[in-house]
């Protein structure tokens, strides 16, 4: 059984703490010109910027009449005008093991002896968004990347050639915040309704990868799980959207639209990797069985009973296909080792 240990990527974490800014040279010029005091007042006040961070001298508000504005000088961390570069970086598991495409790890479900090999595993995000100083969400502003398109990031797990795998990984979801110091996380498990019913071939990447796209009323696989247990039969999670009405390149909606929220609020990017962990994905499951004339495992159907307990994991009501009172557990924080 192949064991790693997480590792911190240096050049993949989220810097969230801001470095001062020096003194501009637009505003030295401001004040030889004008030959004013930045902490002195005037009968017309020059509407200068003052200069904010470390490297600057002490800024003192104006005080001397109703016509004096205060300027509060900028100090610490978050002191800024320029956008914070975020990077969420995710890792697969099993348990208390990385996932590796390929190894066999046991007692998976309901079963003890239950063995489960994974060969793909990948999933859509949107909606992404990260708490500020003040606890009020702010969405991130992706990079431009192959694996982001308009708020949607893909991410891949795992380097596989067997099946449906693909030897391309993507584990980091990068973009940009306004200034200022952020924590805490939340997105969407989906593909946003008036991208996922657009047509694959002619979608922009990461849109148009084929194995994630279902049939055309379905749209795209939001998550595509796959692997075999130790019989032989196919255990797979491939979550989308059901039960959708319309003509193709005109879906009206999807009465199961099967989107998931995670949310997590003490994530600290310094210190976290997020996890998707496959064993929470089958905990309440037994994935040596299968409903007969069913897809194995689960494939969003309404009447798959082995979906049940999938759709409870991922925080999802079954029934309806929206998010339920009962928060997912799939996802999870990963302390970083150093």
């Amino acid at each position: 059984m192949n064991q790693r240990n997480l590792q911190a990527s240096p050049n993949a974490r989220a810097r969230f703490a801001l470095h001062p800014t020096a003194r501009t040279f637009g505003a030295l010029l401001v004040a030889a010109s004008a030959g004013l005091a930045l902490a002195g007042c005037d009968d017309d006040p020059v509407d200068a910027q003052p200069c904010v961070g470390d490297a600057c001298d002490p800024v003192e508000p104006c005080e001397a009449d109703d016509s004096c504005d205060p300027v509060e000088p900028c100090e610490g961390e978050g002191c800024s005008a320029d956008p914070v570069s975020v990077t969420l970086e995710f890792v697969g598991m099993v348990g208390d093991q990385l996932l590796v495409a390929g190894d066999t790890y046991t007692g998976i479900g309901t079963g003890e002896d239950s063995e489960l090999i994974i060969h793909d595993a990948r999933f859509y995000i949107s909606g992404i968004e990260l708490a500020n100083a003040d606890g009020v969400y702010v969405a991130l502003e992706l990079d431009d990347s192959a694996w982001h398109h308009d708020g949607v990031a893909l991410v891949d797990l795992t380097d596989s050639d067997v099946g449906s795998g693909s030897v391309q990984v993507n584990t980091t979801v990068s973009g940009t915040l306004p200034p200022g110091i952020y924590s805490g996380v939340r997105f969407v498990l989906g593909v946003p309704f008036e991208h996922n019913h657009t047509d694959t071939a002619a979608a922009p990447s990461p849109l148009n990868v084929t194995a994630m796209a279902w049939n055309w009323r379905g749209g795209r696989k939001f998550v595509r799980l796959d692997g075999v247990n130790g019989h032989g039969m196919n255990v797979m999670l491939h979550l989308g959207s059901t039960d959708c009405a319309g003509e193709i390149d005109d879906i009206t909606g999807c009465s199961r639209p099967n989107r998931g929220v995670v949310a997590l609020p003490t994530y600290n990017p310094e210190q976290h990797v997020i996890a998707l962990d496959v064993a929470r994905v089958y905990v309440n499951s037994d994935i040596d069985f299968n409903t007969p004339e069913t897809p194995a495992l689960c494939m969003s159907g309404a009447n798959d009973p082995e979906c049940g307990p999938i759709f409870e994991a991922l925080g999802i009501d079954f029934v309806s296909g929206v998010p339920g009172e009962t928060q997912q557990s799939v996802f999870r924080l990963v302390e970083r080792d150093e």
